[in-house]
């Protein structure tokens, strides 16, 4: 006939040959042709062929001369569509070519070096009838149902069958459902699927050590013989535990492009062994049954060489004690020692989904930094040491508590738009979790953050109350942009400073580039967390939460180490921010006066007075030799020290000078004065460094500090009312004279 149209669902079936001399019209249903073929006459045409409407059966079409043709054979089986394109080039004679697809593999497939169970369930039936063209490729294609479901698309080859034997097809552009065959210069049958080659190895025992030649096949280029070695990286090129096989490793093994099948057990005995996963062509080891680690005190270690990889549709249940991983796992990895910790080294390497059921923990060392986009913990916690743990972006981290934490560095990945993250972190023995929203996200973005377990070493230069604070705080980094962040701080409430009132805790932000502290917005503050908002930057910045300093106007603190009358060393509080003191701090200026942690400052050669001065800790006051510095009598404690004072000249004390715990007192001058009282509190020092101190004008020295007084010379109590107050122990230890 001249045109068919064919547009019936439950298609249509020769009973003879048919030709078509101008135009096939392929709307619905399939032509079922039998043992009887479809003939395309030269210059006809085929249009419409698709998932449900094609040739089911043999298709004849003609080839013209020229030095390209492309023609498509739109050919199926009762099942599925799988049609094959065909690209000649140097067509010299014109003639005929017969496609045809079958169901099933190949009546010979087991000569073909096609593994059986990873394959395409059909193979194609091309004859040629009279062309002449120097090469052809042909794509052939078919539906992911038809796919074997161990096989590896990506490692598909073609191997064509003439009658008798098989060859090789050179296989390119493999897809999850086609394959280019190229170079073709004659045509057959042609089969698709992995491939064994030389030096593949199978197991051949259902049960045997992996060391043991006689639990092994290798396939010689033609058929499987018994093996006459164990195979390693170096030998072999696939290695395949096959399905109902056990294969048990007892030493240690090098090993590459390695299959676990569905029902085959891979067993790594508990002893001191490396079981190396070696990175080479396609997937290194594919685990779709039984990876099995047994637990001891020796486990094996595994270790994945750079850019190694672990796939499969299974898991990996590991008891190692020890991981090295410079490679990636794109199985999911339950660390499950139940009976030590377990460290993994190694550089940065990634993870499908990470389950932590460690009651001793994971530690991740070295660099050994994980990428993952699912962390799940399920008993332990996970400790980094100069490892970060990163979760990719839309990854979730799930059954974190206050037991079950990252005790380390987390890094966190934000989409765009607005969303908020948990930061399941701690230190030690304390959980210090994080909520942040990143608002406005116009370039993807990465916070990450850790916590340390002590005040900020710049506390003392701080907004905060010493003493009213978190013993703890959070040090963050940042890439990408967005307009602000949110940040919900949390503690644990033994990390409070005793006396300190958290409904009047704040969040002061430290600048650590510029040594630049500044107390930012933060909302309801409870016993254990508190909210941060309109944050614009985390790049090394660090977060320490407490009751703010209330400050006073004229209250002075200093900004540098240098002499205490050198204003450029001074800032004053003017009763809404700090500025650039006019004048240096004097009793009789200041409302109150702070040498802040760092700074060390040197009383002038003429008489001063101070009062409400505090000494924080790491920071230094010198009294200059020769000098004399009075400490007057007004409000409340007159001089706190919580750093050190050293006295190079002469102190008189009017009021009080409390030596505070963790502060030192250093006494090098010649006298110290009353009618004030220096009270030497537990924790505090006194220490004499001078060959001839007097305490005299009836000064009153309490101790209340365990302490030995080792005094390097004459020591002189004068005047009358002059007292030294023991309220502990108190030692003695003099070279010299004890006068009063």
């Amino acid at each position: 006939m001249q045109t068919l149209r064919i547009s019936n669902a439950s298609g249509v079936n020769l009973t003879g040959n048919q030709n078509i001399y101008f135009f096939l019209h392929l709307i619905n249903g399939k032509i079922n042709t039998g043992a009887n073929k479809l003939i395309m006459g030269a210059g006809t045409t085929i249009t419409g062929a698709g998932a449900s409407s094609y040739i089911n059966g043999a298709l004849q079409q003609n080839i013209p001369t020229g030095a390209t043709v492309s023609i498509s054979f739109p050919v199926g089986d009762a099942d599925s569509y799988s049609p094959a394109d065909l690209n000649f080039s140097n067509v010299s004679t014109a003639g005929n070519i017969t496609a045809a697809v079958l169901n099933g593999d190949h009546p010979n497939v087991a000569t073909s070096a096609v593994e059986v169970s990873k394959s395409v369930n059909q193979y194609w039936d091309i004859d040629n009838s009279g062309v002449v063209f120097a090469t052809c490729d042909v794509m052939f294609n078919w539906v992911a149902g038809d796919v074997d479901g161990a096989a590896n698309t990506a490692n598909f080859g073609i191997r064509r069958y003439n009658g008798t034997a098989w060859s090789a097809v050179i296989a390119t552009n493999q897809t999850a459902t086609s394959v280019r065959g190229t170079g073709i210069t004659t045509f057959s049958d042609f089969q698709i699927g992995e491939l064994f080659t030389t030096n593949d190895y199978r197991s051949s025992l259902n049960g045997g050590s992996w060391g043991s030649a006689g639990s092994w096949q290798r396939f010689n280029g033609t058929t499987w013989v018994a093996a006459a070695a164990a195979p390693t990286a170096a030998t072999a090129n696939v290695i395949t535990i096959r399905n109902g096989f056990d294969i048990t490793v007892t030493a240690n093994v090098t090993t590459d492009q390695t299959i676990i099948e569905t029902g085959a057990t891979l067993t790594v005995q508990s002893s001191i062994l490396n079981f190396t996963v070696s990175n080479g062509a396609g997937s290194d080891l594919t685990v779709n049954g039984n990876l099995v680690w047994q637990q001891g005190a020796n486990t094996g270690t595994l270790v994945l060489n750079s850019s190694a990889v672990i796939d499969g549709a299974s898991s990996l249940y590991y008891t190692g004690i020890n991981m090295i991983n410079n490679g990636t796992i794109n199985v999911p990895v339950t660390f499950g020692n139940t009976l030590n910790s377990q460290t993994v080294n190694g550089g940065p390497h990634s993870y499908s989904s990470l389950i932590i059921n460690n009651p001793f923990d994971v530690s991740f060392v070295s660099g050994a930094s994980p990428t993952t986009s699912q962390l799940n913990f399920v008993n332990g916690r996970i400790s980094t040491i100069g490892a970060t743990v990163s979760i990719s972006e839309g990854g979730s981290i799930t059954g974190a508590s206050a037991s079950r934490y990252i005790s380390g560095q987390l890094q966190r990945a934000f989409g765009l738009g607005t969303s908020t993250l948990d930061f399941p972190i701690g230190r030690n023995s304390f959980y210090t979790p994080l909520s942040v929203t990143l608002n406005s996200v116009t370039t993807p973005a990465t916070i990450s953050v850790f916590g340390i377990d002590s005040d900020n070493p710049q506390i003392g230069l701080s907004n905060l109350q010493e003493g009213k604070t978190v013993n703890h705080y959070w040090i963050f980094n940042e890439n990408g942009t967005y307009g602000t962040a949110d940040v919900t701080f949390n503690w644990d409430a033994a990390q409070v400073d005793a006396g300190a009132n958290t409904a009047n805790f704040s969040v002061d932000q430290y600048y650590s580039d510029a040594s630049i502290w500044s107390i930012i917005p933060s909302n309801n503050p409870q016993p254990t967390s508190i909210v941060a908002t309109g944050i614009t930057s985390f790049t090394d910045m660090s977060y320490s939460v407490g009751e703010t300093i209330i400050y006073a106007t004229n209250d002075y603190r200093t900004i540098n180490t240098g002499a205490w009358d050198n204003v450029a060393n001074w800032e004053i509080y003017n009763g809404s921010v700090w500025v650039a003191a006019s004048q240096y701090p004097t009793a009789s200026n200041a409302e109150s006066i702070v040498i802040r942690s760092g700074h060390t400052i040197l009383s002038p050669p003429a008489p001063i007075s101070i009062d409400q001065t505090r000494v924080n800790a790491g920071g230094i006051l010198v009294i200059n030799n020769l000098a004399l510095l009075t400490i007057a009598d007004g409000t409340g404690i007159d001089l706190v020290n919580e750093g050190m004072v050293r006295t190079d000249g002469n102190l008189d004390v009017l009021g009080t000078f409390n030596n505070n715990s963790g502060g030192t007192f250093e006494i090098n001058g010649n006298t110290i004065s009353g009618p004030g009282t220096i009270n030497i509190l537990d924790g505090s020092v006194i220490d004499f460094q001078s060959s001839g101190p007097t305490f005299q004008g009836g000064l009153i020295v309490n101790n209340y500090a365990n302490n030995g007084w080792s005094l390097p010379g004459q020591f002189t109590l004068s005047g009358t009312n002059t007292t030294i107050n023991n309220y502990a122990q108190l030692e003695f230890y003099a070279l010299g004279e004890f006068i009063s």
